[in-house]
């Protein structure tokens, strides 16, 4: 029988030896920031594929979504035209399922690539977990993670280029002083695989120097491109409007949702003076609107919330929520005890990321309780246009956009009752009863 030695078919080149090595070393977490063109994925799957081996057991490796992990890896074909999926020893392979993008070897270990855009990714009982393009994905995905690969002593390594100060910089932190932390930046100096004469003609085909800095260099000092939020948020932090941001008991709680089964979001606020506190976030897929309330009123119990309003998009009027089958979500919504106000539908999204931008640079945040949010805001951004190679005017749907949707609603709800105008934002009464003419269709008011 043919002798198979891992990893199959894989040279590393000399700079990936600590990835590759990490676990033997007695690494349990990693986070390697490399360059673009470094071969982060190719090094990190061939640890997995070695691991199972070792360990049998259940193995994810995580992308932003599930489309990018099919095309980095799944599909992948390199320049040499060999599959990226091929380093599994086909003579181990037992199944292969190519919609569910997963292989079981014939030891009964399994593989799987799933996507940070759904939050129900996570799978039974895994041993080991990369995470690809850190960056970019969904930080509640390492949150739900983290318990179950303690508990089930499996191993956590990320992998990324940098796109600003979002919460790979987080991970960053406190990884590199910590002693279970592997914790590598390697730029196109340490590696040597990109040539100052390949950077020179990025430059001249347009690539901004910013980009590159971030591409080539893994420099955190510039924001996401595309990113609406970005340098607002980075402007509330450094005005302090970020960090502990008590609730107050004299004044009453506004609650602003988006909903989706993919995600439902809801921001707990209060206007306060000349600032809109946002003192508490929630989220969770795939749960019907008695999950929700339950949750908000555990909320009230627990923290002394007294609800004033609460603030929905315009189809909380739809009959799609996983538990309202025969009836309204606005209805089963208020069987429940819950009566909402609807914001119409937005005809221009413009309008409500123009109107969020305005209550961001008035709003304050509580740090830990509104962590989640904070991270969808920041990684918020406009859709790429590959074929034209620009930003496109509407907002990227991935897992930051639910987070920013229902902020959009607290916008609005500010907006169109007259909230915004007295607390700092520059639009008048008459401003605001024009906005809220222009919202509201005739059939609606």
């Amino acid at each position: 029988m043919e002798q198979i030695l891992l990893p199959y078919k894989f040279e590393p080149r000399h700079y990936q030896a600590n990835c590759l090595n990490a676990i033997e070393d007695g690494y349990r977490r990693g986070m390697f920031v490399w360059h673009r063109r470094a071969g982060k994925d190719k090094a990190l799957l061939n640890v997995m594929i070695r691991e199972m081996f070792s360990r049998v057991g259940n193995y994810y490796y995580y992308f932003p979504s599930m489309a990018l992990g099919r095309k980095a890896v799944w599909d992948d074909i390199d320049s040499s035209g060999f599959s990226t999926i091929d380093h599994f020893p086909k003579a181990f392979i037992a199944k292969k399922n190519d919609n569910e993008m997963k292989i079981t070897l014939k030891n009964g270990s399994t593989f799987q690539i799933c996507g940070t855009d759904r939050l129900d990714v996570v799978g039974p009982g895994p041993c080991g977990v990369v995470m690809s393009e850190y960056a970019k994905c969904n930080p509640r995905a390492y949150i739900l993670l983290m318990p179950i690969l303690r508990e089930n002593r499996g191993w956590f390594f990320a992998n990324t280029t940098p796109r600003g100060k979002n919460h790979a910089w987080d991970m960053k932190l406190m990884a590199e002083d910590n002693e279970e932390w592997l914790y590598e930046e390697l730029t196109v100096d340490d590696t040597g695989m990109v040539s100052e004469e390949d950077i020179e003609k990025e430059r001249q085909s347009g690539m901004s120097e910013e980009m590159i800095q971030q591409e080539y260099y893994v420099s955190f000092e510039y924001g996401l491109e595309g990113s609406y939020f970005t340098q607002l948020m980075k402007a509330a932090k450094s005005e302090g409007r970020v960090g502990h941001i008590p609730h107050n008991i004299s004044l009453g709680v506004e609650t602003g949702w988006d909903i989706g089964l993919d995600a439902t979001c809801i921001w707990f606020y209060q206007r306060n003076g000349i600032y809109t506190d946002f003192i508490d976030y929630y989220e969770m897929s795939n749960t019907g609107i008695s999950h929700y309330i339950t949750e908000i009123n555990k909320k009230a119990i627990q923290n002394g919330y007294n609800y004033i309003r609460h603030f929905a998009p315009h189809d909380i009027k739809n009959r799609t929520w996983a538990d309202a089958q025969t009836s309204t979500r606005i209805n089963m919504a208020s069987n429940l005890g819950i009566d909402f106000e609807y914001i119409p539908r937005i005809l221009n999204k413009d309008d409500s990321i123009q109107a969020a931008s305005n209550l961001i640079s008035v709003a304050r945040f509580d740090k830990v309780k509104c962590k989640d949010g904070i991270n969808s805001l920041q990684n918020y951004q406009r859709e790429w246009n590959e074929k034209y190679r620009v930003y496109s005017h509407l907002p990227q749907h991935n897992w930051a956009s639910h987070g920013s949707d229902a902020f959009q609603t607290c916008a609005m709800a500010c907006d169109i009752n007259g909230g915004i105008g007295s607390r700092g934002t520059g639009m008048t009464a008459g401003q605001a009863r024009a906005l809220q003419k222009k919202f509201l269709p005739a059939n609606v008011v």
